[in-house]
Protein backbone atom coordinates (compact mmCIF):
# COMPACT_ATOMS: atom_id res chain seq x y z
CA UNK A 1 0.00 0.00 0.00
CA UNK A 2 1.28 3.34 -0.77
CA UNK A 3 0.04 7.06 -1.75
CA UNK A 4 1.79 7.71 -5.04
CA UNK A 5 3.43 11.07 -5.61
CA UNK A 6 0.56 13.33 -6.88
CA UNK A 7 2.11 14.27 -9.62
CA UNK A 8 2.31 11.03 -11.15
CA UNK A 9 -1.08 10.27 -11.36
CA UNK A 10 -1.56 11.15 -14.81
CA UNK A 11 1.22 8.91 -15.80
CA UNK A 12 -0.02 5.94 -13.86
CA UNK A 13 -0.66 2.69 -15.51
CA UNK A 14 -4.33 1.40 -15.31
CA UNK A 15 -4.16 -1.03 -12.53
CA UNK A 16 -2.13 1.18 -10.38
CA UNK A 17 -4.54 4.35 -10.34
CA UNK A 18 -7.59 2.10 -9.94
CA UNK A 19 -5.22 0.25 -6.98
CA UNK A 20 -4.98 3.62 -5.80
CA UNK A 21 -8.57 4.53 -5.76
CA UNK A 22 -9.23 1.50 -3.83
CA UNK A 23 -6.52 1.78 -1.07
CA UNK A 24 -7.97 5.72 -0.50
CA UNK A 25 -11.21 3.98 -0.12
CA UNK A 26 -9.70 1.89 2.28
CA UNK A 27 -7.96 4.31 4.60
CA UNK A 28 -10.74 6.52 4.42
CA UNK A 29 -13.27 4.01 5.53
CA UNK A 30 -12.84 1.76 8.84
CA UNK A 31 -9.56 1.72 8.62
CA UNK A 32 -8.43 5.57 8.81
CA UNK A 33 -5.60 5.41 12.24
CA UNK A 34 -4.71 1.38 11.73
CA UNK A 35 -0.74 1.22 11.33
CA UNK A 36 0.67 0.10 8.36
CA UNK A 37 4.14 1.18 7.79
CA UNK A 38 4.28 2.96 4.44
CA UNK A 39 1.15 5.28 4.87
CA UNK A 40 1.59 6.08 8.69
CA UNK A 41 2.83 9.71 8.17
CA UNK A 42 -1.61 10.65 6.31
CA UNK A 43 -2.18 10.15 10.06
CA UNK A 44 -0.45 13.39 11.20
CA UNK A 45 -3.14 15.19 8.74
CA UNK A 46 -6.46 16.14 8.90
CA UNK A 47 -8.38 13.81 6.97
CA UNK A 48 -9.27 16.42 4.77
CA UNK A 49 -5.79 15.61 3.18
CA UNK A 50 -6.75 12.20 1.99
CA UNK A 51 -10.07 13.79 1.23
CA UNK A 52 -8.41 15.80 -1.75
CA UNK A 53 -5.46 13.98 -2.88
CA UNK A 54 -8.53 11.34 -3.37
CA UNK A 55 -10.40 13.72 -5.06
CA UNK A 56 -7.29 13.98 -7.38
CA UNK A 57 -7.26 10.40 -8.24
CA UNK A 58 -10.54 10.31 -8.49
CA UNK A 59 -10.23 13.34 -11.49
CA UNK A 60 -7.53 11.19 -13.09
CA UNK A 61 -10.13 8.04 -13.19
CA UNK A 62 -13.25 10.47 -14.78
CA UNK A 63 -10.75 12.03 -17.24
CA UNK A 64 -9.99 8.72 -18.61
CA UNK A 65 -13.50 7.42 -18.20
CA UNK A 66 -14.65 10.61 -20.58
CA UNK A 67 -12.24 10.29 -23.48
CA UNK A 68 -11.90 6.13 -22.82
CA UNK A 69 -8.45 6.44 -22.32
CA UNK A 70 -7.88 2.88 -20.63
CA UNK A 71 -5.39 0.82 -22.20
CA UNK A 72 -5.34 -2.40 -19.84
CA UNK A 73 -8.96 -2.38 -18.19
CA UNK A 74 -12.14 -1.62 -18.85
CA UNK A 75 -14.14 1.66 -17.29
CA UNK A 76 -13.99 1.91 -13.92
CA UNK A 77 -16.77 3.17 -11.91
CA UNK A 78 -16.61 5.43 -8.65
CA UNK A 79 -19.52 5.83 -6.45
CA UNK A 80 -19.97 9.60 -6.46
CA UNK A 81 -20.30 9.20 -2.44
CA UNK A 82 -16.73 9.24 -2.58
CA UNK A 83 -16.68 13.40 -4.11
CA UNK A 84 -18.09 14.14 -0.25
CA UNK A 85 -15.89 14.29 2.55
CA UNK A 86 -17.95 13.34 4.81
CA UNK A 87 -18.74 10.18 3.17
CA UNK A 88 -16.74 6.92 4.72
CA UNK A 89 -18.02 4.01 2.88
CA UNK A 90 -20.39 1.63 2.99
CA UNK A 91 -19.59 0.80 6.83
CA UNK A 92 -19.72 3.92 8.20
CA UNK A 93 -21.69 5.65 5.27
CA UNK A 94 -21.60 9.88 6.44
CA UNK A 95 -20.53 10.90 9.34
CA UNK A 96 -21.10 14.81 10.67
CA UNK A 97 -18.00 16.97 9.67
CA UNK A 98 -17.03 17.44 12.86
CA UNK A 99 -16.89 13.87 13.28
CA UNK A 100 -14.05 13.56 10.76
CA UNK A 101 -10.78 12.05 12.07
CA UNK A 102 -7.73 14.39 13.29
CA UNK A 103 -11.02 17.50 13.22
CA UNK A 104 -8.99 19.35 16.09
CA UNK A 105 -5.87 19.61 13.23
CA UNK A 106 -8.07 21.72 10.52
CA UNK A 107 -6.20 24.81 11.63
CA UNK A 108 -2.96 23.16 10.22
CA UNK A 109 -4.97 22.05 7.07
CA UNK A 110 -2.72 21.38 3.93
CA UNK A 111 -3.67 20.11 0.21
CA UNK A 112 -0.07 18.12 0.45
CA UNK A 113 1.99 15.59 2.44
CA UNK A 114 5.20 17.42 3.15
CA UNK A 115 6.65 14.23 3.12
CA UNK A 116 6.09 13.84 -0.54
CA UNK A 117 9.03 15.68 -2.03
CA UNK A 118 11.97 14.52 -4.43
CA UNK A 119 12.92 11.75 -2.96
CA UNK A 120 9.76 10.38 -2.02
CA UNK A 121 9.17 11.52 -6.14
CA UNK A 122 12.12 8.98 -6.82
CA UNK A 123 11.24 6.38 -4.58
CA UNK A 124 7.66 6.23 -6.46
CA UNK A 125 9.20 6.41 -9.66
CA UNK A 126 11.49 3.40 -8.36
CA UNK A 127 8.46 1.39 -7.35
CA UNK A 128 6.48 1.99 -10.21
CA UNK A 129 9.40 0.70 -12.52
CA UNK A 130 9.89 -2.48 -10.55
CA UNK A 131 6.21 -2.79 -10.59
CA UNK A 132 5.61 -2.66 -14.11
CA UNK A 133 8.49 -4.45 -14.94
CA UNK A 134 7.14 -7.42 -13.39
CA UNK A 135 3.90 -6.97 -14.46
CA UNK A 136 4.55 -6.64 -17.84
CA UNK A 137 6.42 -8.51 -20.57
CA UNK A 138 8.63 -5.09 -21.24
CA UNK A 139 12.55 -6.60 -20.75
CA UNK A 140 14.45 -5.31 -17.66
CA UNK A 141 15.86 -2.45 -19.47
CA UNK A 142 12.22 -0.25 -19.28
CA UNK A 143 12.55 3.70 -20.09
CA UNK A 144 10.60 5.49 -18.26
CA UNK A 145 10.67 8.36 -20.26
CA UNK A 146 9.02 6.47 -23.39
CA UNK A 147 6.12 5.13 -20.90
CA UNK A 148 5.42 8.39 -18.99
CA UNK A 149 6.35 10.98 -21.43
CA UNK A 150 5.20 13.85 -19.01
CA UNK A 151 7.61 12.81 -16.36
CA UNK A 152 9.31 16.23 -18.01
CA UNK A 153 6.39 18.22 -16.41
CA UNK A 154 6.06 16.84 -12.74
CA UNK A 155 8.48 19.58 -11.55
CA UNK A 156 11.77 17.35 -10.97
CA UNK A 157 13.00 17.58 -14.52
CA UNK A 158 17.40 17.14 -14.12
CA UNK A 159 17.74 15.11 -17.56
CA UNK A 160 21.46 14.69 -16.51
CA UNK A 161 20.19 13.91 -12.73
CA UNK A 162 17.41 11.52 -14.37
CA UNK A 163 19.66 9.87 -17.07
CA UNK A 164 21.92 8.60 -14.04
CA UNK A 165 19.39 7.67 -11.77
CA UNK A 166 17.84 5.15 -14.59
CA UNK A 167 20.94 3.89 -15.83
CA UNK A 168 21.76 2.99 -11.91
CA UNK A 169 18.49 0.36 -11.82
Amino acid sequence: MRLWDKKLLPNLPDNQLRGQHKECSFLRGSNWGKSHFTVNYIFKYFYGTLFYYHLDVISEIDYRNKFNLWKEIKKVNINDNWKNITYRGKKLEYVRFVELPNFELIPEFTFEYIEHDRTYLIECLHNLKYAISYSTKEPKGIDLFCLFPKIKDIGYYDKTFWDSWFQSI
